[in-house]
């Protein structure tokens, strides 16, 4: 347990600004680590607790490149102007938020989400790197560094589920580790279109992947998100009377794959798999996609 146990925190909500713990007990734990300000952006349950999707919060606002989103000071109730890095986001444990120093106000939190979207206006962030040699390039690289560390331990909580789900399915294989295969089809979505809502720049055109699964009647389309540096699925549909734990598979051209959390699905719930690498449309194998049923 890091040094500000979440059996005593008021649990961290939407737009709360949280400072991270230096210290962290448990797997691909840490010690007396650079503090960071976060601000909480949502809540997952996909690894047996609560974690929380988070992004990187700054006062130094003169660090900002453009793809830093600029935050005037009445947007939050901090005082002063931030800058919130969305391209950093990551996910924490309850256990690595220490205390909650401000929140981000409704209009700053529906600037986050536009921006999200792809839709923020160009005037709300940042100035490009000039050069190689901007100054501001190192600043950043320190704080690429701590966030992957500080991202270790879901990786780390990911990896035992894994492991733990492998050993149930070795253990029965007849009712457990069962394969579907999806089909794959490459298309293109509006933004705000009605089946496939997503977020795309302007008014341009997003490159997506439709799956679907005729077994379960199962429908969605898989996408890359851009400033996470992720890749989501999106489920549109599913029986309802075929709601089991599974697991995502996605093959990749250079015969690599990733795999998402396990998750039930639902319509209208978005999974993210391959966290912290941009994996676009283009790569993925539409023959290499595949559900993995891990239970009854």
């Amino acid at each position: 347990m890091s040094s500000g146990s979440s059996q005593n925190m008021e649990r961290p909500g939407r737009g709360e600004i949280w400072w991270s713990a230096p210290s962290y007990d448990g797997p691909a734990g840490y010690e007396e680590r650079d503090r960071m300000l976060f601000v909480v952006l949502d809540e997952s349950h996909a690894v047996d607790r609560s974690w929380f999707g988070v992004a990187p919060i700054w006062p130094d606002v003169d660090l900002a490149n453009e793809l830093d989103l600029v935050l005037d000071p009445s947007a939050t109730t901090l005082g002063f102007p931030a800058r919130v890095q969305l391209r950093r986001r990551i996910t924490l444990a309850w256990e690595q938020l220490e205390q909650k120093l401000g929140e981000v106000e409704a209009r700053g939190l529906e600037l986050i989400d536009a921006a999200l979207r792809g839709e923020a206006d160009l005037d709300y962030f940042g100035i490009p790197y000039e050069s190689e040699h901007d100054w501001r390039i190192a600043a950043d690289r320190w704080a690429a560094e701590l966030v992957a560390e500080l991202q270790g331990p879901y990786f780390a909580a990911l990896h035992e589920a894994e492991g733990a789900i492998d050993e149930a399915a070795a253990a029965a294989p007849g009712k457990l580790g069962e394969i579907i295969p999806l089909m794959g089809r490459r298309g293109e979505r509006a933004p705000g279109g009605h089946e496939f809502p997503l977020a795309a720049a302007g008014e341009g055109r997003q490159q997506v992947i439709e799956i679907s699964a005729e077994q379960v009647d199962l429908r969605g389309y898989l996408w890359p998100n851009v400033l996470r540096g992720a890749l989501e699925l999106h489920i549109d549909r599913v029986a309802s009377d075929w709601w089991k734990a599974v697991e995502l598979r996605v093959g990749l051209s250079d015969g690599h794959s990733v795999s998402s959390p396990v998750f039930v699905p639902k319509p209208g719930i978005t999974v993210s798999l391959g966290e912290g690498e941009l994996i676009l449309v283009g790569k993925i194998d539409t023959d290499e996609l595949k559900l993995r049923v891990i239970g009854e």
